[in-house]
């Protein structure tokens, strides 16, 4: 909410995240581990994942010095902490915390896990 408040932010383009670099691989068994899933992970081929003509960044990590200067604030919250707060949220809602696959497993890649260029 402090960046929105900002008007120095208005026409800005401002990282927001942490500086930890995580694979989605990774990140996946770690959303498994911390959910106690028996999901197995999928791996969607690029082809499948993209639209033609799409290149996806090969590491994300946000500079976060704009959002400091602009704001205050300092991202601090640990990813393990985020990703268990996402869960206890979902499993409130009692709604699936991750779409299916036709098989039941769980789909991931960076669009659905709300990483892109954002946060790791």
């Amino acid at each position: 909410m402090r960046l929105v408040a900002t008007e120095a932010a208005v026409g800005q383009v401002v990282n927001i995240g942490n500086t930890g670099e995580i694979t989605i691989e990774k990140l996946a068994a770690l959303v498994k581990q911390r959910a106690n899933s028996h999901s197995p992970i999928t791996f969607v081929p690029y082809d499948q994942a993209y639209e033609p003509g799409f290149e996806d960044m090969p590491r994300r990590v946000p500079a976060l010095g704009k959002l400091e200067r602009l704001t205050g604030f300092r991202p601090s919250t640990p990813l393990v902490e985020i990703i268990d707060r996402v869960i206890a949220h979902f499993q409130e809602k009692k709604e699936p915390v991750l779409p299916k696959n036709a098989d039941g497993s769980a789909y991931m890649n960076s669009e659905n896990l709300a990483i892109k260029r954002v946060a790791t």
